[in-house]
């Protein structure tokens, strides 16, 4: 009977974790990809909020509260993940001890290749003074497996044409010299002669908008189509996860006192064996 049941749990598990669930408008509206477990559940948003409930004795709820505080139980109604604004969720999952959700939408993203020194410096200093996690995407020769692969960005003879480096509140413009520029036709972009058209129709490059459209609009920009952009794609400043955590910290100490960490070990179900 008890492994029966368990085959029951497991198969509607894996129904409930199928489905798509509808959240209240007040929880980001319409259909949501759902998660779950015999003790908690979560949900993504369409918008990319995370919403969870259930039990809460590990911090589940993702809100920074626990269950074993007597004033914040485990809630039966969705709670909003507490994350930086503007991160969106992409993946989720729940297990019995946890939930998670995967987030996307990095806050600084930059691409240079290994050769041109001086700009991969200038890249690699930027990533360095950001604050928080930066990516950056180095196209790097391989002589075994890949030799040449990126000679259109590295051979000086040609890479005027096939690359186009990114400055911050500069237009877009390549070429030797520099008489060709990216424009947008619509929501497309275009390669034009930047001798015939107005400076004001090029696209300027702007890093620091939280909105990640424009960088992820450059990062579909791929040779030989285009030329492939070569720099800081994003930098916007947020909230980072040690900051957030710490904050959190910060927060259960005003509420609950600094803890005892003796009394936490020994915990309220002990006994003396005699």
């Amino acid at each position: 009977m008890k492994a029966r049941s368990l085959r029951v749990l497991l198969i509607l598990g894996l129904i409930l974790s199928a489905f798509w669930i509808a959240l209240p408008a007040a929880h980001g509206g319409a259909s949501a990809r759902g998660a779950f477990h015999l003790s908690q559940a979560l949900a993504a948003s369409p918008s990319g909020s995370a919403w969870a409930w259930g039990d809460n004795h590990y911090g589940e709820l993702g809100n920074g509260t626990i269950a074993f505080d007597p004033s914040t139980p485990g809630s039966t109604a969705p709670v909003r993940v507490r994350m930086p604004s503007g991160v969106r969720f992409t993946a989720i999952a729940a297990g019995w001890y946890y939930s998670l959700a995967l987030a996307a939408d990095a806050s600084f993203v930059a691409r240079s290749v290994d050769v041109d020194v001086k700009h991969l410096e200038y890249v690699l200093e930027q990533a360095a003074r950001h604050k928080g996690t930066a990516f950056v995407e180095i196209y790097q020769n391989c002589n075994i497996f890949n030799d040449g692969a990126y000679e259109w960005a590295t051979d000086k003879s040609v890479k005027t044409e096939n690359v186009v480096y990114l400055e911050h509140g500069r237009p877009l413009v390549f070429g030797k010299e520099n008489n060709r520029g990216i424009r947008l036709n619509g929501l497309a972009p275009e390669v034009v002669d930047a001798k015939t058209v107005s400076p004001d129709d090029l696209l300027i490059h702007d890093e620091k908008p939280a909105d990640p459209s424009l960088a992820f609009l450059l990062s579909r920009m791929r040779y030989p189509e285009f030329p492939e952009p070569m720099g800081v794609f994003r930098a916007v400043e947020r909230d980072v996860y040690g900051d957030l955590v710490r904050g959190q910290n910060r927060d259960a100490v005003a509420r609950l006192g600094a803890g005892d960490l003796q009394h936490l070990i020994t915990g309220d179900e002990t006994w003396t064996v005699e």
